[in-house]
């Protein structure tokens, strides 16, 4: 199953994407972060051709 779930984010003016909160701003937990941090950019470009920046804030 991919992790993405169909859901797409159009961010093409640099703002940041937070993931890890909850809609109140709290820190949630992460079962496995650093693994996270190589599929959202893997399955982004296998799915739609493009290359994101992951950046973490931690």
């Amino acid at each position: 199953m991919s992790i993405l779930n169909g859901s797409w984010f159009a961010n093409a003016q640099g703002e940041v994407i937070y993931i890890g909160k909850d809609d109140n701003g709290n820190i949630v937990s992460l079962e496995d972060y650093k693994r996270l941090m190589d599929d959202i950019p893997n399955e982004t470009r296998n799915a739609v051709g493009i290359t994101v920046d992951i950046t973490p804030y931690l």
